[in-house]
């Protein structure tokens, strides 16, 4: 996974403490990470208020530093406990716009950096949450956004989720195993049934 490093000298406290991923979308069908880094230093930020931007094409661009405060979700104090993942493309019906598909691409770049996070800051997956969780109003990532698939990728990806499909793939020996743990557990009775005996002699 390349992660393209931007030099926008974002000046802002670095204490944030990663817990959570927080996933955006630009509300924008075609922009870059210098677009809305204009657009949020005209709203009085400190310049782009993401950790990272994925492009359509599926590049990756670090905006502020993991450990800076981010600007981008500030219920719940979610800007210091954070990473905010945002997404270029207006996943939603928006002034006459909305990308009513994400593409491949972008969402195979978005599986797999938080993957990435996950496990570098050992994020559970119930921790990846859209924007529209903390902020009811706002439709972010947006409705069109295959949300279900995404968690399916990232399900599929972790370890418990390869576990789970090389069960599913050995149905056979998931029952012998099954058996043996009904065998052992009976054995283990048996054992402690002889030891009662013992102690009451």
């Amino acid at each position: 996974m390349n992660i393209i490093k931007t030099q926008l000298n974002i000046n802002v406290p670095s204490n944030n403490r990663p817990a959570y991923i927080i996933i955006h979308h630009a509300l924008a069908p075609r922009c870059s990470i210098d677009d809305i880094h204009g657009w949020h230093l005209n709203r009085g930020f400190a310049g782009f208020g993401y950790h990272y931007f994925i492009n359509k094409e599926g590049k990756i661009y670090r905006g502020r530093m993991e450990t800076q405060r981010g600007s981008h979700c500030k219920q719940e104090g979610m800007n210091m406990k954070s990473i905010g993942i945002c997404l270029e493309g207006c996943y939603q019906d928006y002034q006459g716009n909305g990308d009513k598909v994400v593409p491949d691409a972008q969402l195979e770049a978005l599986k797999n950096l938080t993957l990435y996070l996950m496990k570098k800051y050992k994020i559970k997956q119930e921790r990846i949450k859209k924007h529209h969780d903390f902020v009811q109003y706002k439709l972010c990532p947006g409705n069109y956004f295959p949300w279900e698939k995404y968690m399916g990728l990232v399900a599929e990806s972790t370890d418990a989720g390869q576990i789970k499909a090389l069960i599913k793939e050995n149905q056979y020996y998931k029952e012998e195993i099954e058996k043996l743990q009904e065998r052992l557990g009976g054995i283990k009775k048996k054992i402690y049934e002889i030891e009662r005996m013992v102690e009451d002699e």
